[in-house]
């Protein structure tokens, strides 16, 4: 409602600046005001065209709902009458290279452990940022698999779009045997309680080393699935090269198949892709033990988390509700 209301108060003081009524917006009114938005009101800053395209999509709304009522007859502002700025959707979002792995785990960058900690994680399981506030005291299970015990997490894989949900059991590598408690997830729940805010943070920690907007938090994922993808791959783990959803958590659908193509039965599981509300989220034996080969993707990582090297008093940590009390 608040956008309607800034974008109506917008062509409202054009139309005046112009002396045109409401009822006068032909298609030469509606491009000459699309063309003024690219200039805020003081004329200090411009617009971009990505921000113009919606504020004219909020127009066209307004203005085909104005139709329906037969208020006018027609819609000026309409993706039919009116051409949009033409904006490049091409996303150039990339993995980390292994010498940016190194040095975002180097310890040397003014980063919490605990956030670090929270890194190689992702890195190691390949969650996203929601299924992690999902976590809780009972997500980090011990299995027995022919005699021997493994520390594995249950991710509460997030709501696909038509909103179905399903669990998937993923085997912490070694790397990452010491995160196999909910401890630590909860200090960083208690300092940062919504995803929003713990989303700027994990970013903002990543900008600190990596100046490059093309890498995110989330791109964790994606070294996660290339490297069990290159594994499974090159030790033909797996039957059939064809899908890694299932260990990400994502539905597929046609739009997006043809990018999943690469992965395989065993990693889409992994990720958490199309996982049916039926699926046996208890670790048997016959669906952990390729995910036991599987992981020693992530043997290559061991000698990268320097961090860990530096004694507790020497690297910063996030503070906890009781420092705050």
């Amino acid at each position: 409602k608040k956008e309607y209301r800034f974008v109506s108060k917008l062509l409202q003081e054009f139309l005046d600046s112009k002396s045109i009524g409401i009822n006068d917006i032909d298609l030469i009114v509606a491009e000459k005001f699309q063309g003024s938005l690219l200039n805020s009101k003081d004329e200090t800053r411009k617009r971009g065209e990505k921000r113009v395209n919606n504020i004219v999509g909020f127009l066209s709304k307004i203005f085909e709902r104005a139709v329906n009522l037969g208020l006018i007859e027609t819609n000026y502002f309409s993706k039919t009458s009116l051409v949009r700025f033409r904006i490049n959707k091409k996303t150039t979002k990339r993995n980390f290279t292994v010498d940016e792995l190194g040095l975002l785990f180097s310890g040397q960058h003014g980063i919490e452990k605990e956030i670090l900690d929270y890194f190689r994680f992702k890195l190691h399981v390949g969650l996203r940022m929601e299924e992690f506030f999902r976590l809780n005291e009972n997500s980090f299970i011990t299995e027995t698999i022919d005699g021997q015990a493994y520390n594995c997490v249950i991710i509460d894989t997030a709501k696909g779009k038509y909103s179905s949900e399903s669990k998937r059991v993923i085997v912490l590598h070694e790397n990452i045997k010491d995160l196999h408690n909910y401890k630590w997830v909860k200090a960083i729940k208690e300092q940062y309680p919504t995803i929003k805010s713990f989303n700027k943070k994990a970013n903002g920690c990543i900008k600190k080393v990596i100046s490059d907007k093309k890498v995110s938090d989330h791109r964790l994922r994606g070294n996660f699935a290339k490297k069990l993808v290159e594994y499974d791959q090159i030790n033909n783990i797996s039957d059939s090269i064809v899908n890694v959803a299932d260990e990400l958590g994502h539905n597929t659908n046609k739009n997006n198949r043809k990018n999943l193509e690469e992965y395989n039965d065993l990693v889409r599981g992994m990720m958490g892709y199309n996982l049916s509300d039926a699926l046996d989220i208890y670790a048997q034996s016959q669906l952990l033990k390729p995910k036991l080969r599987d992981i020693k993707a992530f043997d290559e990582y061991s000698g990268i988390f320097k961090y860990l090297d530096i004694p507790s008093n020497k690297i910063p940590h996030i503070k906890s509700n009781d420092n705050n009390s």
